[in-house]
């Protein structure tokens, strides 16, 4: 989570939506919520929810929350290949079908976990009121760099990544649920 007391915003980190960049990009102006802040300790304040944030920060309701999701499919991808190519190999269909057949099963439980949160819906991050922006959009990243005031020309967005459609149906399988409005959101774009 960044925030910024000084103008009253809170960027809540969804995992694997570019938030260690922007933490980067800003760390002069913004910073980690001092524990001082917080009225009971928290497991993982950079991937904080919404909730966890609203509950631990009396000042919570004083401030401006924005965050960032990022396609489903994409960002899964981008969670594996992050947690699980030590583990599987650098064969990233492999990693894929690795990942989904363990959360599957739910062998490693990961979907609501703070030790991995890069798994967990994104819907975790999003309330009403809670200003969303994509990340696969530059009108967005435009804003993003309005409010936190870094250069856009830093900013570089991944390209999508190719899955099979069977991967796609495992995958909207085990996230629809939690992020249903999120999947809405990306199939309206086309």
């Amino acid at each position: 989570m960044l925030i910024n007391v000084k103008d009253r915003i809170i960027l809540l980190h969804n995992p694997k939506t570019g938030g260690r960049f922007r933490e980067g990009a800003c760390k002069e102006r913004y910073f980690h919520t001092p524990s001082i802040e917080l009225k009971k300790p928290v497991r993982n304040i950079s991937h904080i929810t919404y909730e966890e944030a609203k509950e631990a920060m009396p000042t919570f309701p004083l401030y401006k929350v924005i965050t960032v999701v990022r396609n489903p499919y994409n960002r899964f991808v981008s969670a594996v290949n992050f947690s699980f190519n030590e583990v599987f190999g650098y064969n990233l269909e492999k990693s894929i079908n690795n990942a989904l057949d363990m959360i599957e099963k739910n062998e490693i439980g990961v979907l609501f976990s703070s030790e991995c949160p890069w798994f967990c819906p994104q819907n975790l991050y999003t309330c009403e009121g809670v200003e969303v922006l994509k990340y696969e959009n530059m009108d967005d990243w435009k804003r993003l760099c309005d409010i936190l005031k870094f250069d856009i020309t830093q900013v570089n967005i991944k390209s999508s990544y190719r899955l099979s459609r069977k991967q796609k149906n495992r995958i909207r399988g085990i996230y629809e649920a939690y992020d249903k409005e999120i999947f809405k959101m990306y199939e309206s774009c086309g």
